[in-house]
């Protein structure tokens, strides 16, 4: 099931891994921001910093969703040539 949805996640589909890329680095920079500018108890703290490493994770996979995709395109132009 965990193998299905990384597949997905790294599916070379524009949209769908530009949205990926973005929302994992939105809530990354979220997180981070709610961290400097409140006082948290520490494992309030130490949630936040596993959820950014996730959101950070989700945000690899976007990448690589995109570079897949864009590699992909231009072999395909390239050999259309």
């Amino acid at each position: 099931m965990l193998l299905d949805h990384l597949r997905w996640a790294v599916a070379p589909d524009q949209r769908r891994s530009l949205s990926i890329l973005s929302g994992g680095i939105a809530v990354f920079i979220a997180l981070g921001g709610l961290a400097t500018l409140i006082e948290v108890p520490r494992v309030v703290s130490g949630l936040m910093a596993i959820l950014m490493l996730a959101a950070w994770v989700v945000a690899g996979c976007g990448v690589v969703g995109y570079c897949r995709w864009f590699f992909r395109a231009e072999v395909e132009e390239q050999t259309r040539r």
